[in-house]
């Protein structure tokens, strides 16, 4: 679906898009700069990929004006690297069911950036419920919701599926999206990672994407 979304975005600009069969970090880097490629479309891993390359040949491309990321959480690392080295980041939240509900505009600064996903695209809404099947408090980690004109309008043949991805709070109809977060005091929400990852310690709820953050910022 992120491939689909990019190929959406460059038919509304009405610019060429290289499309490849399967990623390759040294040959990306080639065509970016035979092609003079302004804006990437990749996931954090090949983000990853191409810095390594990057860094190793010392070949920093000079086109790139930003590059949209989604489809797994984007530490702290990647995104100062990314600016660094090639472009302006900008995190994507989002699934198949809605396509990019939550992002960060390029004008945020990179600690946004690097710790939420952005707020809901306009004319949409987003809130958090907690373990209580209540709207959750400020920096209360709970289930991400959702509403907005750019949902879906069914599973294909799947009714029972599509009843129970929904639920009504205070008159509204919200779509359970299945992954976990938080939304601070301006507003921001921010990635805890699938509901199926929050590790459950003795009744203390650890989020893997917490830990993760702090391992990548580990060199070796």
């Amino acid at each position: 679906m992120f491939g689909i979304l990019s190929l959406h975005s460059s038919i509304i600009a009405g610019c060429t898009q290289i499309m490849e069969p399967y990623f390759n970090p040294e040959k990306f880097l080639d065509l970016i700069s035979k092609c003079g490629v302004t804006h990437l479309y990749l996931v954090p891993t090949e983000i990853v990929d191409l810095l390594n390359v990057i860094k190793k040949t010392n070949r920093i491309p000079n086109t790139v004006e930003e590059v949209r990321t989604g489809g797994m959480f984007v530490t702290e690392n990647i995104v100062y690297e990314t600016q660094k080295y090639i472009g302006n980041i900008i995190p994507h939240w989002g699934m198949t069911e809605l396509g990019a509900g939550i992002y960060n505009l390029r004008t945020y600064p990179a600690i946004i950036k690097s710790q939420t996903i952005g707020k809901p695209i306009p004319d949409t809404d987003a809130i958090i419920l907690n373990s209580d099947g209540k709207v959750a408090a400020v920096n209360e980690i709970g289930e991400i919701l959702y509403r907005g004109y750019n949902l879906f309008k069914y599973y294909y043949h799947n009714e029972i599926k599509t009843k129970e991805s929904y639920i009504e709070i205070n008159g509204n109809k919200w779509f359970k999206t299945g992954d976990s977060g938080y939304k601070d005091e301006n507003g921001y929400i921010h990635f805890a990672g699938r509901n199926k990852e929050i590790i459950d310690r003795g009744g203390m709820k650890i989020n893997a994407i917490e830990l993760e953050n702090i391992l990548s910022s580990y060199e070796k």
